[in-house]
């Protein structure tokens, strides 16, 4: 009961931070794509499509496999209301939501395991009133990046289970957290897969060599690991493979390089707010500092942690050092120190900005701010040195939970063509063929998908983001455009026999004689993405199975 109180009272602290979406309107934001990418998503539920990973709306009405590589998890909910009949702009909405309040609830969850409800809602308060964390959510608009807030937690806590008594239950939950932190933002699902694994390779070289630890839980945290790729197959072994065909890899360089955008030490204490981009050097368009109240009670939670040191397990200790170790590593990834590191670092140019690692920074701190109850022994005391560190919290960040400003526009006009298909398109459009031409106008987006040049006809019967039939009629033998991008998986077929198209600019192309024809489209699995398909359905029900059996055994 005390629990579900003190969680009620989270929520209601936590509502302040989602306060402007509860306006009418909506807000710009660095990444003004997110509704767009919600009706899209929307749209191919509804038509049957899963996993999700053709849209058709967008790439300027050519389509492109969005959902192949771009974390899909926050748009699968946003996609589901859509779907349900909520307006675009409402279930977009409902999803940032969602990514905040469940931030808080997670660490709530993480750090009540390890210190009691206290403690667990000063450091949940502290991470969703983070300042990085309204940058990410108010001025960048990074709904991938606030999401993976929600389930770095779990990871932690998972952790801490599955070294403890509860070995399997807690490798679900830290399979299931990492699994939620890949499907929800590429960069930092790499980034995270990276450290954990680096981490785990790490704590088993120190039960090989210096009997540290238990060979145990050296398995089940290898277990975590791969059961959490496992998951996730279905989703980043066809991005790693199928990322060639994009405009991804030639974009990349050119639009951001991470040498240039290091944090200066500085910055971390003190920068101030603002909605621009990030720039080399120390003066920035946007804020990434840490916060002087968490870092005030970050150090209190140091302290307690070594002053009562011998009233805490040793596991929680080896849990809080490598909380610590991850807080120090995040701040010197972000800093020019840093540098040679990165040069060696697989794929760095794809993470583009070093300090992504602030989520890194915020969730220890936020940690370490929950361990600094244990400071306050007596019980009405840390009471009051709760309600203080909370409405400090919220007193000094809760101003930046706020947009530059707000604009009222009709809901639908978030979902018409010409804001899908040319404005929306323009923002993110690497997920095109290199070789597609992109329109200069709105006038410019093809109408129809398929295109008779001259004195042809088309009757369409289904278009749906993976499968359109027509009936093609052409009076002269002619060339006729299907406007869709092409990509591995699509499938041509004409009167029931498949065929190869010529591509012309990125389009598939067929040279049609006089007469009439029954035209077919296909976008199906390739070989890669049906292995990882099967890998994560055997995934998840071999989890079930052996959690059921763990569960089993408990009871019995």
């Amino acid at each position: 009961m005390k629990s579900a109180l003190i969680g009620l009272f989270l929520l209601c602290v936590t509502l302040v931070s989602v306060r402007p979406l509860l306006y009418s309107g909506f807000f710009p934001m660095h990444d003004d794509t997110q509704v767009g990418r919600v009706v899209v998503m929307g749209r191919a539920v509804r038509n049957g499509q899963f996993p999700v990973r053709w849209v058709t709306d967008l790439g300027y009405g050519y389509g492109y496999p969005l959902f192949n590589f771009y974390g899909p998890l926050p748009y699968y909910v946003g996609g589901a209301l859509y779907a349900a009949g909520l307006s675009g702009l409402t279930a977009t909405k409902l999803m940032f939501a969602l990514g905040i309040i469940g931030a808080g609830l997670t660490m709530f969850l993480f750090v009540q395991y390890l210190f009691g409800n206290l403690a667990g809602l000063v450091a949940a308060v502290a991470y969703v009133y983070a300042p990085y964390h309204a940058v990410e959510i108010y001025v960048r608009g990074a709904v991938g990046e606030f999401w993976m807030f929600m389930f770095l937690p779990i990871i932690f806590l998972g952790l801490v289970m599955a070294s403890k008594n509860f070995r399997f239950g807690g490798v679900v939950v830290g399979s299931m957290g990492l699994a939620g932190v890949i499907l929800s933002h590429t960069i930092m699902g790499y980034i995270t897969t990276l450290g954990l694994a680096l981490g785990i390779g790490m704590y088993g070289l120190a039960v090989l060599l210096f009997g540290k630890g238990s060979m145990v839980t050296f398995r089940n945290y290898v277990l975590l690991l791969l059961f959490g790729l496992g998951l996730t197959m279905f989703f980043w072994l066809p991005a790693f493979f199928e990322m060639g065909f994009t405009s991804v890899a030639g974009q990349i360089g050119t639009t951001a390089f991470w040498g240039d955008h290091f944090v200066c030490l500085g910055q971390l204490w003190q920068s101030d707010w603002g909605f621009g981009g990030s720039v080399p050097g120390c003066i920035e368009g946007m804020s990434f500092k840490l916060g002087k109240v968490h870092l005030l009670l970050g150090a209190l939670g140091g302290i307690a942690l070594i002053v009562f040191s011998k009233r805490v397990s040793l596991k929680t200790r080896i849990i809080f050092r490598t909380v610590f170790f991850l807080f120090v590593c995040s701040i010197i990834l972000m800093t020019p120190l840093s540098g040679r590191v990165w040069q060696i670092v697989p794929e760095a140019s794809f993470i583009q900005y070093p300090w992504r690692m602030l989520v890194f920074s915020v969730f220890g701190l936020s940690v370490f701010a929950g361990a600094s109850v244990v400071l306050v022994q007596k019980q009405w005391m840390r009471g009051i040195f709760v309600l203080i560190a909370v409405l400090g919290i919220v007193g000094v960040n809760g101003k930046l939970f706020e947009p530059q400003y707000g604009y009222t526009r009709d809901p639908a006009a978030f979902e018409t063509d010409e804001e899908l298909r040319f404005r929306v398109s323009k923002i993110s459009d690497e997920y095109l063929p290199p070789s597609v031409t992109k329109p200069g106008a709105a006038g410019e987006i093809p109408k129809t998908t398929v295109k008779t040049p001259n004195n042809g006809s088309v009757e369409t019967e289904i278009d749906t983001e993976t499968y359109t039939k027509a009936m093609i009629t052409v009076r002269e033998q002619e060339m006729v455009t299907i406007n869709r991008a092409h990509f591995p998986g699509w499938r041509y077929y004409i009167e029931g026999k498949e065929i190869e198209p010529a591509l012309d600019h990125g389009l598939p192309t067929i040279v049609l004689p006089a007469g009439t024809y029954l035209f077919q489209s296909r976008f199906t699995d390739t070989p890669v993405r049906i292995v990882g398909n099967v890998v994560s359905l055997l995934s998840i029900l071999y989890s079930i199975f052996l959690f059921s059996r763990h569960e089993k055994k408990a009871i019995t």
